[in-house]
């Protein structure tokens, strides 16, 4: 069994992803930047990310995304009385799972999770980092849901901690951005 990476090292790594994203943002360096990013430091630092192709694991993902979204669509309706849906491109799609969902699941669960514990507690903290690294669109763009993403990504954590696999918390992650693009 390989051996976790230290918390110190993991602290150094996040701060650094956190700096990089916020100043890719605010001086809108290429957004390819910050993806390369989350890929390339758990692969250099642990030696690979934990994705594989798994037909069950894919299965959950999509399971729990149309369990979860299912009651925040209701929700929207609920709240709204109606939805008005944007269909998004291929394009987007294709860019919300590849530049989006895979790096940062690759960084924050398969990383970050993985070696800090995949307890209700460590999940929690995790989330709680994932939700802080988005905070720079609140501090730039004035987009108060960034906070928003701490629940999603609780449910994200334990699709990982279930499967040691970033797949299923992938597929949750992107079809949860589209729906909202969709929906917001």
């Amino acid at each position: 069994m390989k051996r976790p990476i230290s918390i110190r090292i993991i602290i150094i790594c996040y701060l650094t992803a956190i700096l990089f994203n916020t100043i890719c943002t605010l001086y809108k360096f290429s957004p390819f930047l910050i993806p390369l990013f989350f890929l390339l430091l758990p692969m250099i630092i642990q030696k690979g990310i934990n994705l594989r192709l798994s037909i069950k694991d894919a299965l959950l993902g999509f399971a729990t995304t149309f369990v979860v979204l299912t009651f925040f669509i209701a929700a929207i309706f609920i709240i709204r009385g109606r939805i008005d849906i944007n269909l998004p491109s291929i394009e987007f799609v294709f860019i919300t799972f590849i530049f989006i969902a895979i790096p940062e699941e690759a960084f924050f669960r398969g990383f970050i999770l993985e070696n800090i514990g995949t307890s209700i507690k460590e999940i929690l903290i995790c989330s709680l980092l994932f939700s802080i690294a988005h905070s720079h669109r609140f501090i730039i763009l004035g987009d108060y849901f960034s906070f928003l993403t701490f629940f999603p990504s609780i449910i994200m954590g334990f699709l990982y901690v279930k499967t040691r696999n970033i797949l299923p918390s992938v597929i949750f992650h992107a079809l949860s951005n589209i729906a909202w693009f969709m929906i917001f």
